[in-house]
């Protein structure tokens, strides 16, 4: 007993007298651990592009399909908008033709989704090699809706062109209890897959085709139905059509149909059956507003990394939609980023407000020096309002990051806390409005990340944070 007394006093005055939480900043780009989409890593941005882009990718999921998405279509934006934005990195342009418009009414994530009423609307692609499927894996999904599923002729998209540039396609047949997948080999034979698919009416679906080397699968919902097709030695001809969303070869489906993340990828995202996503995945849509723009002249120098964000301070900065991965309720998150000033003035680095209730606010107070954190459990009113005294210099490239262990907020500077631990609780309001990164930020941004969770490459720093987290010492078993 006095052996056990003794230890717990020893390690008790350890932690008493610990300095400082700290950790050591990256040193190259960051990268998503394994799984990608998950419960940390929900948003990363490298800002890698090429000099004066107004685009970048979210690298939220390296390691799972962010390399290999060819197209994704969240088909978010204004209601009854006529254009939207491909959220991968090959940025395809898409043509609305004749009524296809977004729908604020039904969607499955995001503001909006794809309607097109039935009577010859639908989406056309210029014709792109990411189009062609050729003999290689890969994942071809998005979630559908119609009032009308029961009925026939549903055409949900393919790269299918006339006779002899046949390529492949999608849709629903029969009383839309059965659905295919058509493919040539030679741009006139036609290759009919068919699995069964009984969808309710005005119910939305996440439809999924995947294939794994010789082996082609249909999923519903995460669930796959029929028998996986082999594919052996087939490889697709690749069409000149372009690519077409509620169509095929130019004639649209029948029925109203409305999709919902549709997103092409090159390689096997599933191999068995999986939970359908609950959030709209990444690559999330990306907007750049006003003058910001991708910067290859300056930059952190880290391992991988060849531009950044720059913004004028004049009302530049980068949206991201509303998504349920911001919604960070009462637990733990990480927003960490590189920053370099070229004028210290009031910035709001990081914003989530739709106009009518609050959320989440970050920025630096020139005046006083000082980092500001303000978040929201009402949404009307800003409930806890922190700051950190902090004296950047200007032209200089800083790491900050801001914890929260779920009744504990932190501020690093560089890997080293500055200010105190302050204690909160409650959930944070999860309001309607987009994330605003970088809004009156004079200078550059660079490698940012939004995690739920304490970020996993920081695990020294993690622990000691764990300890204050749990406020007990759960972590611990005595031994003899």
């Amino acid at each position: 007993m006095i052996k056990k007394l003794f230890i717990f006093l020893a390690v008790l005055s350890i932690s008493l007298a610990m300095p400082a939480f700290a950790f050591d900043v990256p040193t190259a780009n960051y990268v998503a651990e394994e799984g990608g989409i998950d419960d940390y890593t929900k948003a990363m941005f490298h800002f890698d592009e090429a000099d004066t882009h107004t685009f970048t990718l979210d690298n939220a999921n390296d390691n799972n399909d962010g390399n290999n998405v060819v197209l994704f279509e969240h088909f978010d934006g204004a209601d009854t908008a006529t254009n939207c934005t491909d959220a991968s990195a090959s940025e395809h342009d898409e043509t609305f033709i004749l009524d296809a418009q977004l729908d604020i009414t039904q969607k499955r994530f995001g503001s909006t989704s794809l309607l097109c009423d039935g009577t010859g609307d639908y989406v056309t692609f210029p014709d792109s090699a990411d189009f062609n499927l050729g003999a290689g894996d890969f994942t071809i999904d998005s979630w559908f809706f119609s009032p009308v599923a029961d009925a026939s002729a549903h055409y949900i998209g393919g790269n299918w062109g006339a006779s002899s540039d046949y390529g492949w396609t999608i849709g629903l047949y029969g009383a839309g209890d059965l659905i295919y997948f058509s493919y040539s080999t030679t741009g006139s034979n036609n290759i009919g897959l068919d699995f069964p698919c009984d969808l309710a009416n005005s119910t939305w679906y996440h439809l999924a085709f995947v294939r794994n080397g010789n082996d082609l699968k249909f999923y519903i919902n995460g669930i796959q139905s029929g028998n996986t097709k082999d594919v052996t030695g087939v490889t697709i001809f690749a069409s000149v059509n372009g690519l077409e969303i509620n169509a095929l070869n130019g004639t649209a489906s029948t029925q109203e149909n409305q999709l919902d993340d549709f997103r092409i990828i090159k390689g096997t995202l599933w191999t068995s059956n999986f939970t359908a996503p609950t959030v709209s995945p990444s690559p999330k849509l990306v907007t750049f507003v006003g003058e910001a723009q991708i910067d290859t002249a300056q930059y952190k120098d880290l391992t991988g990394s060849t531009a950044s964000l720059l913004l004028d301070g004049s009302g530049d900065r980068v949206d991201l939609l509303d998504s349920d991965d911001w919604a960070f309720g009462d637990g733990a998150f990480t927003l960490d980023f590189w920053l370099r000033f070229s004028d210290r003035t009031t910035s709001n680095i990081f914003y989530r407000d739709d106009s009518n209730t609050k959320a989440i606010w970050l920025d630096f107070i020139n005046g006083s020096n000082e980092l500001r954190i303000a978040l929201s459990t009402d949404g009307s009113a800003w409930t806890y309002d922190l700051t950190f005294s902090w004296n950047p210099s200007d032209d200089t490239w800083y790491h900050v990051a801001i914890v929260r262990t779920e009744d504990n907020i932190m501020a690093f500077i560089d890997g080293t806390q500055i200010g105190s631990t302050e204690a909160i609780s409650g959930v944070l309001n999860d309001n309607a409005g987009p994330i605003l990164i970088g809004f009156n930020v004079a200078g550059w941004q660079d490698e940012f990340r939004i995690s739920k969770g304490i970020a996993r490459d920081w695990s020294v720093a993690r622990r000691r944070i764990m300890i204050v987290k749990e406020k007990r010492w759960r972590n611990f078993t005595w031994k003899n």
